[in-house]
């Protein structure tokens, strides 16, 4: 993975910016990790492939929600979602889902948090897969 850091300085050299590079090392690594490829001979365009395939399919379980609760906090929507609060709060406005209240009173109505956990374990897109490949 050294020559990641070589082809990251490469990209910058050629203009492309920050965020971009790290996008492209954050899913060159994984690829690499997902397919278990340590050596340059180990790569393998089928062994990609299938890699692929695998993130399109979604074997995530769908946490069941608590069916008193009506609000959630960013918190509590990371718990379930397995990630952190920052990548909520760009789920909901890239989806335009609603939310009330600002920064320690935001809250979630029920509705937003179950599309996002319907989203989150359907798998990657096709758009994912092809940035990855």
């Amino acid at each position: 993975m050294e020559h990641l850091a070589d082809f990251e300085a490469a990209l910058l050299a050629k203009g492309v910016t920050a965020k971009q590079v790290r996008q492209v090392a954050y899913r060159a690594r994984r690829v690499l990790v997902g397919c278990g490829f340590v050596f340059m001979d180990d790569l393998s365009s089928s062994r990609t492939t299938e890699y692929l395939a695998s993130l399109r399919e979604s074997d995530l379980a769908v946490p069941a929600l608590d069916p008193g609760k009506t609000s959630f906090t960013p918190s509590e929507t990371a718990r379930l979602l397995g990630v952190g609060p920052e990548a909520v709060r760009s789920a909901v406005k890239r989806h335009r889902l609603e939310a009330s209240g600002k920064g320690p009173a935001r809250r979630y109505p029920r509705a937003t948090v179950e599309a996002l956990l319907d989203r989150h374990g359907r798998g990657a897109s096709v758009q994912t897969a092809n940035f990855y490949l």
